[in-house]
């Protein structure tokens, strides 16, 4: 018979663990097989390297400009006053390089004050525009200055000074016929919530209005009031008035 003549042996048994080569892969062993790629992984790295140096350049940018500005605005100023003055000032610190300007000596005045370390930089400005105010228009010379003069006393109970009393922000500066010599300087706008500004009828205040208080009355609608055939302004609605009448 057919099935006496196969030889048993003549079978491979493919049951054998040492029978190995015609075998087919697995799929663990077929993925090991596949060569890596170290450029790719390489290119991966340096982006995201390239990404954060990238990111830190840019903190960095913006925190450095950031630590140097001024701050401004509703924020306390501390116990360094005159740095905090340096600031405000429309000029910077080179406002203060002749010790015995209108400038100057507003900023003395205000340096020795208690008061003004409790202030925020709003405060700080309209008080520093104040004395500049003062000390440019022959002070001594005034007819009243109750409370000008006097260290530990808010600018909102000086003579002529009016203030929001929720917010103790000066809103108005009525000076009127008050002996007022000399120029208006510039720094009156710097007073931030400022709407009224009343000089009118001080015979020896001469010049003209500053430039940047006649901002203030395009930007926000300040009142101007000054003898416009002393003061020349070329915002005052009185002074066009009077143009329009010549």
């Amino acid at each position: 018979m057919v099935a006496d003549d196969v030889n048993l042996h003549d079978v491979e048994d493919f049951s054998c663990d040492d029978v190995t080569h015609d075998q087919l892969p697995s799929v663990a062993e077929a993925r090991a097989t596949i060569p890596s790629k170290p450029i790719k992984s390489k290119t991966k790295m340096w982006y995201m390297t390239a990404g954060l140096l990238a990111l830190t350049v840019f903190i960095i940018a913006i925190a450095v400009p950031a630590s140097k500005k001024p701050k401004m605005g509703s924020e306390e100023i501390g116990n360094n006053v005159e740095r905090a003055i340096n600031n405000v000032a429309l000029n910077g610190k080179s406002d203060f390089e002749d010790e015995k300007s209108y400038r100057s000596l507003a900023k003395r005045a205000m340096v020795k004050d208690p008061l003004v370390e409790d202030y925020t930089y709003d405060q700080l400005q309209q008080r520093y525009a104040l004395y500049s105010l003062y000390y440019a228009t022959q002070p001594t010379l005034w007819n009243e200055s109750h409370g000008w003069k006097r260290k530990g006393v808010s600018e909102c109970h000086w003579y002529g000074v009016s203030c929001d009393p929720t917010t103790n922000m000066v809103v108005r500066v009525n000076l009127r016929q008050n002996g007022l010599q000399g120029t208006i300087p510039p720094e009156v706008s710097l007073i931030p919530k400022l709407a009224v500004f009343n000089v009118n009828a001080n015979s020896n205040l001469t010049g003209v209005v500053p430039d940047n208080l006649c901002d203030l009355k395009a930007e926000r609608g300040l009142e101007i009031k000054v003898d416009c055939h002393l003061v020349s302004c070329t915002c005052c609605d009185s002074c066009s008035q009077a143009r329009q009448g010549d």
